[in-house]
Formats: C-alpha cells, structure tokens, sequence
C-alpha cells in the first residue's frame, strides 16, 4: 500500500494513501491520467499493473493536495513521476 507525502512550491503538503485498486476503478481512471502516466500502467505486466497504477495514484492525490485543489483538478493537467532517492 503506497504512502506518498509531497510539498508543493508553496509549502504545503499532500498525503495520500492507497490500497491496490479493483479492476473496474482502474479502468476507469487510467483514461483520465497523463499520457505518460497512462502508458506507465499500460506497460506494467498483469500482474503488477495495480501495484504500478496504486503508487502512481498515490503521488497523483498526494500532489493535488498539496497543491490545494484535490483531485477536482484536470487529472491528465499534470504529469507525475516517482521520487529519486
């Protein structure tokens, strides 16, 4: 289960914490990501393809909140990548 905490460039900080998602709510969320994002998923094998999609949606909510507008905002406005440490 990925926990994501990010700040934004204005200090604040979005935390989100997500379980591996059911086939149904990725099916339906994949088509609103950023292109790249998208494609991330898309290339992940079966098998890992809800852990893969889980981490990314994690940073995706974690991001939108510390940016202040929760996930109301354009989903595919802003594209997310994983942390480099």
């Amino acid at each position: 289960m990925p926990l994501v905490i990010t700040e934004s460039p204005s200090r604040q900080l979005g935390v989100d914490v997500e379980p591996a998602p059911a086939e149904g709510t990725m099916a339906q969320v994949v088509p609103l990501l950023h292109p790249a994002e998208r494609a991330r998923v898309e290339a992940a094998e079966a098998g890992a393809r809800a852990g893969v999609f889980a981490a990314l949606w994690a940073r995706k909510e974690a991001y939108l909140k510390g940016l202040g507008t929760g996930p109301g905002r354009d989903l595919a406005a802003d594209v997310t990548r994983p942390p480099f440490f």
